[in-house]
């Protein structure tokens, strides 16, 4: 009975493992071929850091993607062309570095959560701290403000987000 065990055991171990690595590569395989898929989505972005809006009309920011990018024409606009696409993508095909605690921009400033400001997220004026990890859906407007935790700007910043045409 020992030596069946000894036998049996390594094979389930190894049946498993195979069997994992295989479904793996399936769900791996699924999301690659997805993310291919070509698209057209338009959303807006707007970026304050204490109530200063950041500017995006500097040819440093323009089409340097072909999946995901902004124009001179509209600098405040995405355009998307792959499904899937994240607006971590889209900020990490520019000039600047962003995750949910700190934003880095195109000049190198650094602003960062602390105790007295924070970095927030609003998706089509919904509070959201997971926006960055978000899919962008066509008509989304994404504002990322930075200043005091409590900050009396969201709603001139959020309205300011609304009316761009």
């Amino acid at each position: 009975m020992n030596k069946l065990l000894l036998i049996f055991v390594p094979f389930l171990i190894l049946a498993s493992a195979l069997l994992y690595f295989i479904t793996t590569q399936d769900k791996t395989q699924t999301l690659d071929q997805a993310s291919e898929e070509k698209v057209e989505k338009r959303a807006k972005f707007l970026i304050y850091t204490h109530n200063t809006l950041r500017d995006f009309s500097d040819k440093k920011y323009h089409d340097l993607s072909s999946k995901v990018y902004v124009t001179s024409d509209s600098p405040e606009e995405i355009i998307v062309k792959m499904q899937g696409t994240t607006w971590d993508s889209f900020f990490k095909t520019l000039p600047m570095k962003l995750d949910e605690n700190c934003l880095i921009t195109g000049t190198g400033q650094t602003f960062c959560t602390d105790q007295i400001n924070s970095l927030k997220f609003y998706v089509n004026g919904s509070f959201n701290s997971a926006a960055p990890f978000e899919e962008i859906n066509d008509g989304d407007r994404l504002l990322i403000s930075f200043g005091p935790i409590n900050d009396p700007n969201i709603d001139s910043q959020l309205e300011a987000l609304e009316n761009l045409k």
